[in-house]
């Protein structure tokens, strides 16, 4: 490990980041100080990783070198604003080195979200679709033959819930090329 090194953490479920400030010192969200993810503060590695395999992840090119990197992290001790989904560890820590504060866990975990709830909204729609279909196939089917089946079987067709994995891939692979916090504007119009 060197000095200003992202330090990880696999805690089972999420990742936990920090800075190593040398020393076998870490500066990480703690836990302590609140109910929900704690303070930023100084631990040694041992505490910072609860004995679990600590890894470092490179990042090429930084915008802040190592020193500026720490000088930044050592800035934010004592601060008690965690909030997992707008300034979690991860969060801190790329701030730290690269000026941005974002959270690839976090991200992913909201397109999922969104992704999973526009799946729902569309299967909902296929219901809809599907009973409207089956309607209309019985008022179309005494109707005259060929073209009222054919317009019956299409609308049920469109309705079936056997579209819906397609449906599924489509939404998800529109969700990771668009990203999601772009699919996340595109939904609600912002």
């Amino acid at each position: 490990m060197k000095v200003g090194d992202h330090l990880v953490v696999d805690q089972g479920g999420y990742k936990h980041h920090g800075i190593y400030v040398g020393g076998k010192d870490v500066i990480h969200y703690t836990g302590v100080g609140s109910e929900l993810g704690g303070m930023i503060d100084i631990t040694t590695v041992e505490q910072f990783s609860d004995g679990k395999l600590v890894k470092v992840v490179e990042h090429w090119p930084r915008v802040y070198d190592a020193a500026e990197s720490v000088y930044r992290a050592s800035s934010r001790i004592g601060e008690n604003r965690y909030n997992l989904i707008w300034n979690n560890c991860e969060h801190f820590v790329l701030w730290c080195i690269q000026g941005v504060p974002v959270s690839h866990q976090v991200n992913k975990v909201v397109g999922a979200a969104v992704v999973a709830g526009r799946i729902l909204s569309v299967a909902k729609s296929a219901e809809t679709v599907s009973t409207v279909a089956s309607a209309a196939g019985g008022a179309i089917g005494s109707g005259t033959g060929v073209a009222s089946s054919g317009l019956a079987a299409g609308l049920t067709a469109v309705g079936s819930t056997s579209l819906l994995p397609v449906i599924g891939v489509a939404v998800a692979c529109g969700a990771a090329g668009y990203g999601a916090v772009k699919l996340v504007q595109w939904l609600w119009g912002d």
